[in-house]
């Protein structure tokens, strides 16, 4: 995986793992940030790099 997926994994375990910051608004914009870059990821290894016309 890509630097920036790593560093949003590490984050996200650092903050589910702290109670007092956690928060399901948190968990659910750091998933989202880890499922847009994988698409990313996999997208530009597929070869199509381009211009995603279809929203998700």
């Amino acid at each position: 995986m890509n630097a920036i997926v790593d560093d949003a994994m590490q984050r996200l375990r650092r903050v589910m793992n702290d109670p007092e910051v956690y928060s399901a608004e948190a968990r659910r914009e750091s998933e989202q940030v880890v499922r847009a870059e994988m698409a990313r990821e996999k997208r530009s290894r597929s070869g199509r790099v381009g211009k995603g016309t279809n929203a998700a």
